[in-house]
């Protein structure tokens, strides 16, 4: 009897224990709109000071063109690098490479304002990378550091060790803080140098529709993709000619169990457009949240290369009648959100304290990031954004007689920004990786409309 009163004493011991356990650590998802937040009263004050950024910027119409520079700089580890992109590694490291990696940059020069866009060939592009960019910034560049949109391949084969914290690891394998520095180290070396490279540049914009190289892989047929390829074309007087492009379907054809240092198939589109049709290339992701591509081929090569193939072969039918013209406008805005709690969802309704959160991955931070180049604009998202929810910006952009582009990855991460309507689903997106719903969604188009409408 004395040993089963004493099992019963342990038993109901390690039952509080555990309560509390989870008491301190989990509680339940806040529902409150986001209209009705804190958050959103902050970011609606955030836009009323866009204008006065834009002000300085707008040229007139006797005003000199556009000059563009570009240039790349190689930022593959020299060493076996944890890999970045699939949880399900652990952080393992690489067991060789595949293809290299680089930071891609464009300079953008009106005579009255300078900023630049940068296409890394990273999964994400991580706020400590961006932070150690503004550290080591140079004097010299005409431009302050936070006048830069980022974007990312996404590639789940690209380099980690870019972060620190639990969680980041997880995803992005050993911190290691050279890595950050290394990486800043190149993107001003890519700046800098498409920075000497400026000249006078006619633009031209392009898409084209590929629905059948991707799918929703969230809800399937049930739901909707971004199929078009969008094309942002660069002609120098000089007569070199540059590509800029972005897709919606993940850059995963290399499993999680194939250990090679790779862009995946954004890398093999990137090398053969510079191949086969421009002098420069770059590639950024689109909105790539719920967007995968179609699998066609018996190994992971097969699959990369024939999802590259598919699409250049789309882009070079478009590219030869791709007219461009000269440009005057170039404005560049970062608008600073506001952020509910964060709510990262271990059972559905259920989520971790806001300090487990922060242990995990650090205070999250968010903006957009808009650069308007001629009469293309380009929306940077923090997070992996839903490719179901760009047709909400399409009404704006055709009434200013305006291209856009979306991508994700803008130099801060928040997880994944789905449809509203999907916030009830049990499924990795709407749970796992949502970490600051619901109506994100919303919040997100309504907040991107209106800076849209400002440009």
């Amino acid at each position: 009897m004395k040993f089963l009163r004493l099992i019963t004493k342990i038993s109901l011991a390690l039952i509080v224990f555990i309560l509390l356990i989870l008491a301190v650590t989990m509680t339940t998802v806040d529902e409150t709109p986001y209209t009705a937040t804190e958050a959103y009263q902050q970011t609606q004050q955030n836009l009323q000071r866009v204008d006065q950024q834009l002000a300085s910027q707008r040229v007139d119409t006797t005003g000199p063109t556009l000059n563009v520079g570009w240039a790349k700089a190689n930022i593959t580890p020299s060493y076996a690098t944890p890999l970045a992109g699939y949880g399900t590694r652990r952080g393992k490291v690489s067991t060789g490479v595949r293809d290299s990696l680089w930071v891609r940059a464009f300079v953008f020069d009106n005579g009255k304002t300078r900023t630049a866009l940068i296409a890394s060939d990273l999964l994400i592009v991580p706020p400590t990378v961006v932070a150690a960019v503004q550290a080591q910034w140079p004097k010299n560049l005409g431009f302050p550091a936070d006048r830069i949109y980022y974007g990312a391949i996404h590639s789940h084969n690209s380099a980690g060790g870019w972060q620190a914290g639990v969680g980041s690891e997880l995803i992005a394998g050993s911190y290691n803080p050279e890595v950050e520095t290394f990486l800043a180290k190149q993107i001003i070396t890519a700046i800098t140098e498409a920075t000497q490279r400026l000249a006078p540049t006619e633009i031209g914009y392009g898409e084209i529709s590929e629905p059948n190289r991707i799918e929703n892989r969230l809800v399937g047929n049930e739901g909707t993709v971004d199929s078009l390829i969008r094309m942002l074309k660069f002609k120098k007087s000089t007569g070199e000619t540059a590509l800029l492009v972005t897709y919606a379907a993940h850059a995963t054809l290399l499993k999680d169990e194939n250990l090679v240092v790779s862009r995946d198939y954004p890398g093999i589109l990137v090398d053969s457009l510079e191949k086969e049709t421009v002098n420069f290339a770059a590639y950024m992701a689109g909105a790539v949240g719920s967007m995968r591509p179609k699998t066609e081929g018996q190994t992971d090569d097969e699959e990369m290369n024939n999802q590259a193939r598919a699409l250049l072969g789309d882009i070079e039918k478009a590219y030869g009648t791709l007219p461009t013209q000269k440009a005057r406008e170039l404005e560049f805005v970062r608008l600073p959100l506001g952020l509910r709690q964060p709510q990262l969802q271990i059972a559905k309704g259920w989520k971790l304290r806001p300090w487990v959160f922060n242990w995990l991955f650090g205070k999250a931070e968010a903006d957009l990031k808009a650069l308007r180049i001629g009469q293309t604009v380009l929306l940077g998202m923090p997070c992996d954004f839903s490719g179901e929810l760009v047709t909400d910006f399409t009404e704006v952009v055709r009434q200013r007689n305006q291209h856009l582009m979306v991508t994700s990855f803008n130099g801060y991460y928040i997880g994944y920004v789905t449809p509203d309507k999907y916030w009830t689903r049990d499924t990795y997106e709407s749970v796992a990786m949502n970490w600051f719903g619901p109506n994100t969604g919303s919040y997100f188009v309504e907040t991107g409309r209106k800076l849209l409408n400002k440009l």
